[in-house]
């Protein structure tokens, strides 16, 4: 038989007791409740017509995906309003537990200074 899963209830209790009590923000939801943040560095490859997604090859993601082209939602379009297609930018994403990666923050990045750190980007 199996046994019902109290992940969500307690997740939900837990996030409003620490923003009752003032020990969260409420917007630190993502921490509360088990979604992982993350961030990286990569190109711009694509920016979707609506600039509500955008595709960025990166390099590889410590313990979440390899080197590769993914894409990303962005959380308001005016995140993309520094950042064009071909751009070097860092980024910072949350994956939430249902797998969307939301983006929190880019911005372009500099050249980096010795060669072949940017291997990764070229393909």
């Amino acid at each position: 038989m199996r046994r019902p899963s109290f992940g969500p209830v307690v997740c939900g209790a837990l996030f409003g007791f620490l923003v009752s009590t003032g020990l969260l923000a409420s917007g630190n939801r993502a921490k509360a409740c088990g979604d992982e943040s993350y961030h990286s560095r990569g190109v711009v490859r694509s920016i979707a017509d609506d600039r509500g997604t955008v595709a960025i090859t990166h390099e590889p993601i410590a313990g979440y995906l390899p080197a590769k082209t993914s894409t990303f939602e962005v959380r308001t379009s005016a995140q993309l309003t520094a950042v064009g297609v071909g751009d070097r930018v860092t980024f910072a994403f949350t994956l939430t537990d249902s797998g969307r990666r939301l983006l929190d923050s880019i911005g372009r990045e500099a050249r980096p200074a010795r060669a072949g750190a940017d291997r990764f980007l070229a393909r």
